[in-house]
């Protein structure tokens, strides 16, 4: 899978989950926000919250294994998108 494919496949997921927040590895999330895709961290109190984001630079993507670079292999960034797990955005 592509890194377009992967912001695709991304919107796509969060489109049909508003309010929530897509898993996307380890403490990391996406979100979608008034059309606007980007990465948030888990806080220390386990909570997602929909401020402090990052966007997904294309610099950050591992052409040769289809992943994020923090990502272990493809597998993981594929899983995530096969299997999703969504949780609620903190209004705080």
């Amino acid at each position: 899978m592509s890194y377009n494919e992967t912001i695709a496949s991304y919107r796509k997921l969060l489109a049909d989950h508003p309010g929530e927040a897509l898993e996307i590895g380890d403490g990391c999330f996406a979100v979608l926000v008034d059309d606007h895709l980007y990465g948030v961290h888990q806080d220390q109190n386990g909570e997602v919250s929909s401020e402090g984001g990052f966007d997904f630079d294309i610099s950050a993507w591992d052409d040769e294994c289809d992943c994020w670079d923090g990502d272990i292999s493809g597998m993981q960034t594929s899983n995530a998108i096969a299997n999703p797990r969504y949780v609620a955005i903190n209004k705080s």
